[in-house]
């Protein structure tokens, strides 16, 4: 193999990597959660659990781990609404939801179709239902994609990470960094550091770093 297209297939595999790496942050009991699944998500399904019942969802995850969904469950014209409790996490595309009343764990294949659209597959879930593979697909709320495009938006440009720290230092009076991620939102990368601030509370810094971002590998 030639040493240029070697190197090229390093390069890909190392990038990979730490993209892999970036989307993924630590949480409570040593589980990791992908970051791109935060924020408040709505679906649907009609008679895959039972037939003539169609439900809708509004789930809210939490990026320390937990989760609140409502569900709304009609069956021929019969409305009820329920709220469940628990704790997410992903390992290997696959997402996992422990419910804190029924202390059982239902196990989803999961796939990224884009910023604001994650199907799901059953593979081991508690309920009984109708179908053999559950699948639905859970869309960003508007009003969470309306927050992160403030989010993204307002991002600190910088043209270097020691710009990034020179800012934190300059803004944020001994303050330590805990955590530095790297993120995609828009098709944009933007560098994420998390900082612990002397009162104790936390506090996330979020720059954009599409001036330099993958420049240093030419």
């Amino acid at each position: 193999m030639h040493k240029p297209i070697k190197f090229l297939f390093l390069f890909l595999a190392l990038l990979g990597t730490i993209i892999s790496k970036a989307q993924n942050i630590r949480v409570s009991g040593g589980k990791k959660i992908d970051q791109r699944l935060v924020g408040t998500w709505s679906g649907s399904e009609k008679d895959q659990q039972m037939k003539d019942v169609s439900r809708k969802w509004e789930m809210k995850r939490y990026d320390d781990g937990n989760f609140t969904i409502t569900f709304t469950t009609n069956y021929l014209g019969d409305e009820q609404v329920s709220v469940e409790e628990g704790k997410w996490w992903t390992k290997k595309n696959k997402f996992y939801e422990y419910h804190n009343e029924s202390k059982k764990t239902d196990i989803y294949e999961y796939h990224i179709l884009d910023d604001d659209n994650i199907k799901f597959k059953s593979i081991k879930i508690s309920l009984e239902m109708e179908v053999d593979s559950y699948e639905f697909t859970d869309t960003r709320a508007p009003e969470s994609k309306t927050d992160n495009n403030n989010i993204y938006q307002s991002a600190i440009k910088v043209n270097n990470i020691r710009e990034e720290y020179e800012y934190v230092r300059n803004n944020c009076v001994n303050c330590k960094v805990i955590l530095q991620s790297l993120k995609f939102y828009g098709g944009k990368p933007f560098d994420i550091l998390q900082v612990k601030r002397e009162d104790g509370n936390i506090q996330d810094y979020i720059f954009d770093i599409s001036s330099f971002f993958g420049k240093g590998f030419k």
